[in-house]
Order: structure tokens, then C-alpha cells, then sequence
């Protein structure tokens, strides 16, 4: 159960999700239009199939529902996004719109929701969790908090929303005329939307970064409170509460995000990589060999029981799926199994943090253990530690 918040954080709360529920209800009502467009057919200069597509919009309106704080779990998102895919998909049915139901279409927008869905279960806070009574050092969360904290400021600027507009427009204004000189099936009409998603996905990418740059130094030097976000003053004492909203706050939640170790070193990140690189390339192996074995499998039923009835009916209902279909499957697939490695990398490296917010002589919690010229005494047993040993 959610922590009632103050009437201060939940003010904050309301700011920083107030542009992600405008940008999530203004792609509800464009996808929604999409999707009963009267004859709308996708040209062939379309650098995707229909279905990958439906895929990727409908796992994107799932990010968005998401990130609009409406719903506040994963296991009540999937079904009410499922839910909205099968009514707009059923609407179509509706006479004067000359669109049709098709369960195909149906299965592509579920694939999106699962596979989108995955992905937010993936980058979910991992690691020692701090309202339990053995959460000593839970560091990771503590840092997790720290940057959702940037990102949400961030984000309820105007400045990351315009990077993504001059993005499209940087991009869509060459392919507009290149779209008004070349006929549809040319390849380079094809080859020109490619360039202009990777210099949009790009231009905005550099921009969010820098932004958010700017926004964590801004964030570090005012060291404010993670609930509502007021300003403090004496954070340099071991614990304060916020004289706005009254949450307890201490100077070590800055100590990761402006330490000079904030991150592991690349030794140590490369290490945290081997184990979910080989249980990927192990599934895909395997993947693989399914396919290849399933076709050894057809060719043998075929010539030791030429009048069977199992192979036939195998390869009728391989053929019932149309290759679009197949296509965003194998899509869908890879992206949960991204999801999958990612999940595990990150429970290493939460595991990395945690270890380093405790006194490793005794496991006391040194998160709010006051540091004197960057060193420090656990107060348990007296170790020293340095700040780089305890983030």
C-alpha cells in the first residue's frame, strides 16, 4: 500500500505528471483517430509492416498510460491497456468507418502492450528495498530515487517536449520534399523516413541528455527535498525534516549523483554484463535450433508418413499466421528478451550499490554517516571509509 503523501508532495506529484497526462491524452486521441480512419491503407513507401507497427503504437499508448500515474501497477496496467486495444479494435466493426475486425491486428497490439509492459517491469527500482528492517546500505533505491527525481523535474519543463518537436521538424521538413519529388515506391522515399526516424530519435536523444546534465548539477547544488521538491537549508547535518512538508531528509541521498564514483567502474560493468549476455545469446541459440528442428521434424514426417495427417495440418496452421504477423513476433520476442538481460544487469548492479552504502566491516548503514574532508567513521565500529566506499 502507497504512503499517504502531504498535501505539498502531492502538489508536486500533480506538476511534474501533469505534461505526461497531456501527451498521453492528446496520442490517445490521434492513435484512436488512426485506427478509424475511414480506407486508411499504409503506402509501400512504409519502412514497416502493418502489424509491427500496430506493435509499436500500442506499446507506446501503454508507456504513456504508465508514465501518466493513473494507474499505479503493472499487473492493472496490462489488462485495462489490453482492454482499450480490444475495444478500439472491435469499433472498427462499426458501420460508415469501412474498416474491418481482424484478430491478427488484435494480437499485434497485445504483443506491444506485453512487450512494453516487460520494459517497465525491467527499469523498476531493484535492490534492498528502505522501509525494511533489513535494508541497511539500501543504496541502489536510494540513488534510483535521486535520479527519478531529476527526470521527473525534467520533464515538467518544456524543454524535453521542444527538443522532440525541433526534432521532427528537423527531420520532417526534408522529407516533406523529398516526399512532393519522389514517386512512393521509390527506395529512396523508403531509405529518406529511415534517416529522418534516426535523425529525430537522435537530435532528441543528445538533447535530453544535455538537458538532463543541466538539470542534475541545478538539482545537486540546491540539494532540495525528494518529496516536494523545497528548498533546504542545513542539509549538511546527518538528518533534517523538510520545513515544508516535513519528510525526513539526509545529505548522503546527494552523495551518489555528485560523487566522483557514481557509477561502477567499466571492469566491474562489463563483469555485471557476461551473465545476461550469455542467458540471451543461449535463448536465441535455442531459438533457432527450434526452428531448424521443427523443419528436420516436417521433413521427416513428411517422408516416413507421406499420407499422415500430422504434417499437413502443421504446416496449415504455420500458414494461417501472415508473415507480418511472424515479423512482429520475432520483434516482440527479442524485445522481452532485451528486457529480460536487462533486468538481471541491473539486479547486479544493484547489488554493487547496496554493498557500497554499508560499512564492510560490520554492515551498518553509512548512508547518513557525516563525512570530514571525504572521509568518514562508521559509528558501529569505528572503520573508516572514504565517500566512493560508501555510495
Amino acid at each position: 500500500m502507497r504512503a499517504k503523501l502531504s498535501p505539498e508532495a502531492a502538489a508536486r506529484q500533480r506538476r511534474v505528471l501533469k505534461p505526461w497526462r497531456i501527451c498521453f491524452v492528446i496520442y490517445a486521441v490521434v492513435l484512436t483517430i488512426a485506427t478509424h480512419w475511414p480506407n486508411l491503407q499504409l503506402g509501400p513507401e512504409i519502412p514497416a509492416t502493418d502489424k509491427t507497427i500496430h506493435l509499436v503504437a500500442f506499446g507506446t499508448f501503454a508507456i504513456l498510460l504508465w508514465r501518466s500515474g493513473w494507474i499505479g501497477s503493472l499487473w492493472l496496467l496490462l489488462p485495462i491497456a489490453i482492454a482499450w486495444a480490444g475495444i478500439d479494435e472491435i469499433s472498427q466493426g462499426l458501420p460508415g468507418i469501412h474498416r474491418t475486425v481482424s484478430i491478427y491486428d488484435m494480437m499485434a497490439n497485445t504483443m506491444g502492450i506485453i512487450t512494453a509492459t516487460t520494459w517497465l517491469w525491467a527499469l523498476r527500482p531493484v535492490g534492498l528495498k528502505m522501509d525494511s528492517k533489513t535494508s541497511g546500505g539500501a543504496g541502489n533505491r536510494q540513488r534510483l530515487r535521486v535520479q527519478q527525481f531529476i527526470l521527473d523535474e525534467m520533464f515538467a519543463r518544456p524543454g524535453p517536449w521542444l527538443a522532440g518537436v525541433i526534432g521532427m521538424l528537423i527531420s520532417g521538413a526534408p522529407l516533406l520534399l523529398l516526399w512532393l519529388i519522389f514517386d512512393p515506391n521509390s527506395d529512396v522515399l523508403r531509405w529518406a523516413i529511415i534517416l529522418a526516424m534516426a535523425v529525430c530519435t537522435g537530435f532528441t536523444m543528445i538533447s535530453w541528455w544535455r538537458l538532463y546534465r543541466a538539470e542534475l548539477e541545478r538539482t545537486v547544488r540546491q540539494r532540495p527535498c525528494l518529496e516536494c521538491g523545497a528548498a533546504l537549508v542545513n542539509i549538511d547535518m546527518p538528518e533534517i525534516n523538510c520545513s515544508r512538508c516535513g519528510a525526513s531528509v539526509t545529505a548522503a541521498h546527494w552523495a551518489a549523483p555528485s560523487g566522483p564514483t557514481s557509477h561502477p567502474p567499466l571492469s566491474q560493468l562489463l563483469k555485471f554484463s557476461i551473465r545476461p549476455a550469455l542467458l540471451a545469446m543461449a535463448i536465441i541459440v535455442a531459438g533457432f535450433g527450434v526452428i531448424f528442428g521443427s523443419t528436420l521434424a516436417y521433413s521427416w514426417l513428411v517422408r516416413t508418413y507421406p499420407n499422415g495427417w500430422l504434417a499437413p495440418r502443421l504446416i496449415h496452421l504455420i500458414n494461417l499466421l501472415p508473415p507480418e504477423l511472424l515479423n512482429a513476433i520475432d520483434l516482440a520476442g527479442l524485445l522481452i528478451l532485451l528486457a529480460a538481460a536487462m533486468r538481471i544487469y541491473r539486479n547486479a548492479t544493484a547489488r554493487y550499490y547496496d554493498r557500497g552504502a554499508r560499512c564492510r566491516t560490520c554492515g551498518h548503514d553509512l548512508r547518513g554517516t557525516p563525512i570530514i574532508s571525504g572521509i568518514g567513521r562508521c559509528g558501529e565500529c569505528g572503520t573508516p571509509f572514504t565517500r566512493s566506499e560508501a555510495i
